[in-house]
């Protein structure tokens, strides 16, 4: 028999003797009791620290309180019903940024969370026991609806009279919104202003986001731009408002944009088109594009942001040089001009009864702005199929049925294994009156190819699309759990899954 007392949680482990200071010594012989030791605490705690970037017209980097948001920690256990045993997790007493449960050190636990008015369940699947993760988003920390009946009423005054060349469109950063004119609304060739002022809904406008409309606000930025050969070449600043219900009147007048910015990039199209071929299902119509676009977070490796030039390329025309000329009017406002080179291939497919969507595969490199001639190709991984529970999707279409007891098992292969991180999204097509979008439900980060998902993150009856994503770089403290630390270069690969629905 041993006797101990149990001191309370956090305080150090006592013996019965050093507990009482009773002072007997040689209390252990005199009662045939073995030698006291201590008694363990208990489980160490697993912690996961989350800070938020939202990116507006500036850029807010802060750890974010989580109260409000819901995490667990899933332990994979086959006597549990859906195979997972779940372990709530709570916030730290003093760290409200940071998660934490008391788990054994021999056993892998992945996070499920999510935040309160954001639709997409979180989840990381990397092994470290002490994790920092980013929540990132384009919008602003404090985000409020848009008043029904809020409409823009432009009253903007050109430069110089319109061109039937000329591409003219309002872009706002905070809210996250754009609209490009069309014909019917552009000012008559040879004029120097709308008239009259052109009024519309605030919700005709695109989100570019991924969410909802937001209002704008004071902090936000509303911006008229003018588009000739694929570059900026004038733009007005709107002065900061705040919307409100009903009209609200945009006035300025556009200041032509200096070209004296340079790109000397040399853009690798046979190699990215080759690779490509080899995604199932196949995405036939291939567009490399490049872009350069003002970011506010562009030093972090995120790009949103008016863009200030973009050109196609041939695909399959070899190593492409390309020398251009930019204007960046942003720079006083910290948004750094940030490269994009991207070869997206494409596909068409519609599901019975819904309309079409388009679905793609692409490989992505964001960077600072080359001047050097520096060569660009698709140094990161690319997966080519996905499987979900033993399913292979090389064509749309396919039913899947999943046993609800246990967990589904969701695995890309990819060309090759150079990557520091593997991703996958869950994506619903949604239907909205004769329109298909894509809309995120789930995503994981893991440094594997492989996922152990709970089933009920799979609606029976809907059909979705697996995105599966290697990336390379951007990330330099990934292998230690640390996701917060960002740099401007990134390189991904992404393919979309065929397309699928849950059996019922």
């Amino acid at each position: 028999m041993r006797l101990t007392v149990r001191p309370p949680r956090g305080a150090p482990p006592r013996t019965l003797a050093a507990g009482l200071a009773l002072g007997l010594c040689g209390c252990a012989q005199i009662f045939g009791l073995d030698e006291l030791k201590p008694i363990p605490e208990g489980p160490p705690m697993v912690t996961t620290a989350i800070t938020r970037v939202a990116i507006g017209a500036t850029v807010v980097n802060e750890p974010l309180d989580l109260t409000g948001a819901m995490a667990t920690y899933l332990i994979s256990d086959p006597l549990e019903v859906g195979g997972f045993r779940k372990v709530q997790a709570s916030i730290t007493p003093g760290q409200p940024n940071q998660w934490q449960a008391a788990i054994d050190p021999d056993v892998e636990a992945q996070l499920l969370y999510s935040f309160p008015d954001d639709p997409i369940v979180h989840h990381s699947a990397l092994p470290q026991r002490s994790q920092r993760l980013l929540y990132s988003y384009l919008g602003t920390v404090t985000r409020e609806d848009v008043p029904l009946d809020a409409s823009f009423t432009f009253n903007i005054a050109l430069d110089r009279a319109y061109a039937a060349a000329d591409a003219l469109s309002w872009y706002s950063l905070g809210a996250w919104t754009a609209r490009a004119f069309v014909p019917g609304e552009l000012p008559a060739v040879g004029a120097v202003r709308f008239q009259p002022p052109l009024e519309f809904p605030f919700t005709s406008s695109t989100s570019l986001g991924g969410r909802p409309h937001q209002r704008l606000q004071a902090t936000d930025a509303m911006l008229f731009l003018r588009y000739n050969a694929g570059k900026l070449s004038g733009y007005a600043a709107a002065p900061p408002f705040q919307m409100s219900g009903g009209p609200n009147p945009i006035t300025g007048t556009l200041t032509a944009v200096a070209q004296t910015e340079s790109l000397a990039a040399s853009f690798d199209t046979t190699t990215t088109t080759a690779r490509l071929a080899n995604v199932r299902p196949a995405n036939p119509t291939v567009q490399p594009v490049w872009f350069i676009v003002a970011a506010p977070a562009g030093s972090l490796g995120f790009t949103g942001g008016p863009t200030l030039a973009s050109a196609g390329i041939a695909p399959n025309t070899g190593v492409v040089p390309v020398v251009a000329s930019y204007g960046n009017p942003f720079g006083d406002r910290g948004w750094t001009p940030t490269l994009i080179w991207r070869v997206l291939a494409s596909r068409v497919y519609q599901p019975a009864g819904m309309p079409a969507i388009a679905l793609s595969s692409a490989f992505i490199t964001t960077q600072p702005v080359p001047t050097d001639n520096s060569p660009l190709g698709a140094p990161s991984c690319l997966p080519t199929s996905v499987v979900v529970q033993g399913a292979t999707l090389l064509t749309d279409g396919l039913t899947v049925t999943l046993d609800r007891t246990k967990p589904v098992a969701v695995s890309f292969i990819a060309d090759n294994t150079d990557a520091d991180a593997y991703v996958i999204s869950l994506l619903e097509i949604v239907v909205n009156g004769t329109v298909a979008s894509l809309q995120t439900r789930f995503e994981s980060i893991s440094n594997k190819t492989t996922w152990s998902l709970p089933a009920d993150l799979f609606v029976a009856g809907k059909t979705y699309v697996v995105r599966a994503e290697c990336s390379r770089g951007g990330i330099p403290g990934i292998t230690l759990g640390d996701l917060v630390g960002r740099e401007a270069t990134r390189h991904s690969g992404y393919m979309d899954s065929g397309a699928f629905t849950v059996a019922q």
